[in-house]
């Protein structure tokens, strides 16, 4: 008898998740529409999908992507089939600038729940990555929802935490207002393939999944080692501090 880590074997499963999730997903988060996640992202990242510039595929992505998955699909089992997989979109007078997007349950057709899975320990809200605030936040606007709910399930210590976010009339204006402007200047860039026009801010260099092509990745690059720095600079005067402080 013998076993052995067939890599073979295992890349080929980790390609079919993919394809598999995208061709699911396809009907917004892939091909020529703009998506929520163009817009609440990093916009050349957004212009590199849309160019259909390849992507790389990574075994922490794919592994990501499955646990991400599950727990949309467990949270969504526990609610009627109605509320779930809820399709959202802004319509703009250029139809081609309409942002799209799916809302994992509509609670009552009326509240937002984006379900995420992670590897960090969320427990406070000041711990919840950015990414996930401007998901929901970018639901809340697209619906006028004055709450909704991010739901995260950690990976490690199994606990399920949620988490309420508030918005008042004025905040999820500027919400709309900051994502279709976003929407349009993707378009453009994309029209008069003109890349150097997006923000760039090295958030996502770490993750991203067209360093090996963006154009921008330099810039980028530089940029991500800033915020590396300052978060390095944090943490220092955190672990300084006295327990009685």
């Amino acid at each position: 008898m013998r076993v052995f880590y067939d890599k073979e074997k295992s890349l080929e499963l980790m390609e079919r998740i993919q394809k598999q999730f995208s061709r699911k997903e396809g009907e917004t988060s892939r091909g020529k529409e703009i998506h929520v996640s163009d817009v609440i992202g990093c916009e050349v990242a957004a212009y590199c999908r849309i160019k259909n510039f390849p992507s790389k595929i990574t075994k922490q992505g794919i592994g990501l992507m499955v646990f991400g998955i599950i727990a949309q699909r467990v949270l969504q089992w526990t609610y009627p089939k109605e509320w779930r997989e809820w399709e959202s979109r802004i319509d703009i007078m250029n139809e081609e600038e309409t942002i799209f997007g799916h809302i994992d349950v509509f609670e009552e057709e009326k509240f937002p729940l984006e379900a995420k899975a992670s590897r960090k320990k969320i427990f406070k809200s000041d711990q919840i990555p950015d990414y996930y605030l401007k998901q929901i936040m970018a639901y809340m606007a697209m619906e006028g929802a004055e709450k909704g709910w991010i739901v995260i399930f950690n990976v490690f210590s199994c606990q399920i935490m949620a988490f309420q976010i508030v918005m008042n009339a004025t905040e999820r204006l500027a919400k709309l207002a900051l994502m279709t402007g976003k929407a349009a200047k993707i378009r453009q860039s994309i029209l008069e393939d003109k890349p150097d026009i997006l923000t760039v801010t090295g958030e996502e260099y770490g993750g991203c999944n067209y360093i090996n092509d963006c154009p921008r990745v330099a810039e980028c690059f530089e940029k991500w080692k800033v915020l590396k720095e300052q978060k390095r600079e944090e943490e220092k005067k955190w672990k300084k501090k006295s327990p009685l402080d």
